[in-house]
């Protein structure tokens, strides 16, 4: 009776010894899925504030080439001047493209404005207040900063657009002008 007692001991012991290794396993992968999600959340942090630096840099690019395309519309109307015949349609075409850049130069620079906008609402956040309005002034400011990333990425969009209008116009028209 003893050694069906052994067996038995042996067994319960293997099992448990068992069931302590696959804890420790399974122990081990929820540590590293919990090592994982910090991970994931520092890369989309990091994503996300890489986007946002690049935000000015872009939106000074786009003011960049509009006022360049802008300029280079003018200049290309200092030879039309000596000629003695004007086409002032194509003038027109002309100026309503130089207008587009224009345009396309504000936006932008309203985008620039929403976006810095944004960041003061965000750094304005650090008071010492009690905790209840401290976070219905979080909650505010979120959804102001929100709003004007929103205001700031719709009028680079419409700037970008001003200036593709504003190229196709004065590409239509500038051939024709400089033909005759």
């Amino acid at each position: 009776m003893d050694k069906p007692n052994k067996q038995s001991t042996f067994e319960e012991h293997f099992d448990q010894g068992q069931a302590v290794k696959d804890g420790k396993w399974h122990h081990g992968l929820n540590r590293e899925a919990t090592q994982r999600a910090p991970r994931k959340v520092q890369v989309r942090t990091f994503v996300r504030e890489a986007a946002l630096d690049s935000v000015p840099i872009a939106l000074r690019a786009l003011i960049l080439i509009n006022c360049g395309a802008g300029l280079a519309v003018l200049s290309s109307l200092e030879g039309v001047e000596t000629r003695a015949t004007i086409d002032l349609s194509l003038i027109g075409a002309l100026s309503s493209a130089a207008m587009y850049f224009a345009l396309g130069a504000a936006l932008a620079f309203l985008a620039m404005f929403a976006g810095a906008a944004a960041e003061m609402a965000v750094s304005r956040l650090r008071t010492c207040e009690p905790q209840r309005i401290q976070e219905a002034r979080r909650l505010r400011a979120a959804n102001a900063a929100h709003i004007c990333h929103v205001c700031s990425f719709i009028s680079a969009l419409a700037s970008l657009a001003l200036f593709t209008s504003g190229m196709a116009e004065a590409s239509s028209t500038l051939p024709m002008l400089l033909q005759r």
